[in-house]
């Protein structure tokens, strides 16, 4: 599984369980529904900036992110 992927597929849980729409989420993160649902297919690059707003919109830390996700660093450009 790509990075991306796997980085789209934890945001996706993460979401889940704090009950918020794909549509909450972009707007939470300052984006298009389009392309937060880019994000989470693994289908969009994002940087540091987006990565923080996402961390923030889910009430976790960029941190936590990276624990579950050993590959984060590759994703920002």
């Amino acid at each position: 599984m790509k990075s991306h992927e796997s980085f789209g597929k934890l945001v996706r849980a993460y979401r889940k369980s704090h009950h918020l729409s794909q549509q909450d989420m972009a707007e939470l993160c300052n984006v298009s529904i389009c392309y937060y649902q880019r994000i989470e297919h693994g289908k969009a690059n994002l940087g540091l900036d987006l990565a923080i707003y996402i961390a923030a919109a889910l009430d976790i830390s960029l941190d936590e992110l990276k624990q579950n996700v050993h590959v984060l660093p590759l994703l920002f450009v």
